[in-house]
């Protein structure tokens, strides 16, 4: 069943990184040069793995017996079949797009406060270690288990005259509205433009249609609205030629392909997934520590906001506009979120005239 008002909201993170130099396990291989970038990388892949969990094992070790018990420690690279392991592993995946790029993929958080403060820990061991570098394609993305949006179980989404699609609708609505702003706050990296467009970009036909009936939809109707314009992106050429017929849905910063019933891409393995709970968001350059830990205390506010307001009936109440175009524009929805500005000012704002804004200085070896 839906969790119950306020309950934190259950997440999972996707945390890419370049890893161009890997230090002491370069020994552990020995390519011919001339063996390509991705063949490399992807024969240093039981290295990296053996890396990652044992920092990992080296920070929950740290915590509390009865946290300890809560957290998955063990990381298997792709070599290990997703049917057997499921997601009670970490899994450390290469990247085809553009091939050097890692991807570790946590399994579910229960969204505990002591949660999101590992997971900043933890990244922080990895940046400082040299294991985890940043470049203008890497990401992170936090997936928030979003069943609380609805009235109903998910499974039950369509019965009787189907669960209403307002809350998440206007989650993504609300999120366009202070696109620009979010975007300035979160991202550095030259790839959002292309991994992460705003509804109102790329989709400015649905994003009029979602503005005059997103109170009123169910969830079927919205899944037949959102599937009748998903080819708009390409029909009027605001695809992106780099991703190609990988390109949709999927790439919003509000990515609810897996929530809702609908292709996630022109033509590619993720319209086969099964859907289920969860919603992405992705607009956030890879970041560690503390940059880490307050990106998902804020995806899980925001997510957390219109479970409540859901229940409450509230979701047409008014929300604040955004203050300015630049990055402190977004202040007004932090205030809304019952979100404390200044921790993010301080690491995402004041913080970001370096290279390495918001994150851990990097140890030497």
């Amino acid at each position: 069943p839906p969790p119950a008002p306020g309950s934190p909201v259950p997440f999972g993170i996707e945390l890419e990184y370049d890893l161009t130099d890997l230090g002491a396990a370069e020994a552990d291989v020995s390519l011919d040069p001339g063996v390509s970038g991705y063949a490399r990388n992807h024969k240093r892949m039981p290295a990296v793995a053996e890396k990652m969990q044992g920092l990992l094992r080296e920070e929950v070790g740290r915590w509390p017996a009865a946290e300890q018990e809560r957290w998955v420690t063990d990381v298997v690279s792709q070599e290990h079949t997703w049917k057997a392991s499921g997601y009670e592993v970490w899994h450390l995946v290469l990247e085809t797009e553009p091939g050097r790029i890692y991807e570790l993929i946590s399994p579910p958080f229960s969204g505990a406060p002591a949660d999101s403060a590992m997971l900043g820990n933890y990244t922080a061991a990895l940046y400082a270690s040299g294991w985890a570098q940043t470049s203008s394609y890497t990401g992170l993305h936090v997936t928030a288990d979003a069943a609380c949006l609805l009235d109903v179980d998910y499974e039950h989404r369509y019965a009787g005259a189907g669960a209403s699609a307002a809350a998440v609708l206007r989650m993504v609505m609300v999120w366009d509205g202070f696109h620009d702003q979010l975007e300035k706050l979160f991202s550095k990296r030259s790839a959002t433009a292309i991994y992460c467009k705003s509804l109102s970009r790329s989709f400015p036909e649905l994003r009029e249609a979602l503005a005059r009936d997103w109170e009123t939809l169910t969830i079927a109707q919205a899944e037949e609205l959102l599937q009748a314009h998903s080819q708009d992106l390409f029909i009027n050429k605001r695809s992106s030629d780099f991703v190609g017929r990988r390109d949709g849905y999927r790439n919003m910063p509000v990515n609810v392909c897996k929530f809702l019933d609908v292709d996630c891409c022109q033509d590619c393995d993720k319209n086969w997934k099964t859907k289920w709970s969860g919603v992405e968001f992705r607009i956030f350059d890879t970041r560690f520590g503390e940059a880490m830990r307050l990106i998902v205390v804020f995806v899980q506010a925001f997510v957390g906001k219109f479970c409540d307001l859901r229940v409450k009936g509230e979701l047409a109440l008014p929300v604040p506009a955004p203050s300015g175009p630049g990055a402190e524009g977004a202040r007004p929805l932090f205030d809304w979120l019952d979100l404390d500005w200044e921790p993010f000012k301080r690491v995402f704002v004041d913080a970001n005239r370096g290279e390495d804004a918001g994150k851990p200085r990097k140890r030497a070896r």
